[in-house]
């Protein structure tokens, strides 16, 4: 679990480089956005590589939610990571409409958060584990509880 947390903190840590490099970028620059066609394919560029990045660790976590089962860390995790591609897809879309990305960023996180909070997070979580069990841990913990019965 360490390598996976660790693998989530470096990923919040590029995408938080990858905005400052961005924000970095737009304000120097001497062209307005919207008319520097350059400055338009650097942002997209930049916020694809970062969504590419965001899906490979969502896969890694879909991963070890299918090796492990799902905890209310794995889910909180993966609920972050879709606020994360949600907030640079906005900002693809920034390049071509004009918007406030802080309240758009803050409207999607608001209703990410209000979605875990009417939701039974736990009920999801133990009917995927209960559905699950014979595709992870849980065989193997069935196994040696049972050879642990014995003694």
């Amino acid at each position: 679990s360490d390598y996976a947390r660790s693998g989530f903190f470096e990923l919040c840590r590029i995408a938080s480089l990858n905005i400052a490099i961005i924000m970095v970028i737009n304000v120097f620059a001497k062209v307005r956005r919207v008319e520097n066609k350059a400055l338009v394919y650097i942002n997209i560029m930049l916020s694809i590589i970062t969504m590419l990045l965001i899906l490979t660790a969502f896969s890694k976590m879909a991963l070890y939610i299918n090796m492990y089962g799902f905890t209310i860390r794995r889910i909180q995790v993966c609920s972050f990571l879709v606020f994360l591609f949600a907030v640079w897809s906005s900002f693809i879309v920034l390049q071509y409409r004009k918007f406030s990305i802080v309240k758009s960023s803050l409207m999607i996180g608001t209703a990410i958060v209000c979605l875990l909070c009417i939701s039974n997070v736990n009920l999801w979580a133990e009917n995927y584990n209960i559905a699950h069990k014979h595709d992870s841990i849980f065989e193997r913990f069935d196994e040696y509880r049972e050879s642990t019965d014995n003694f």
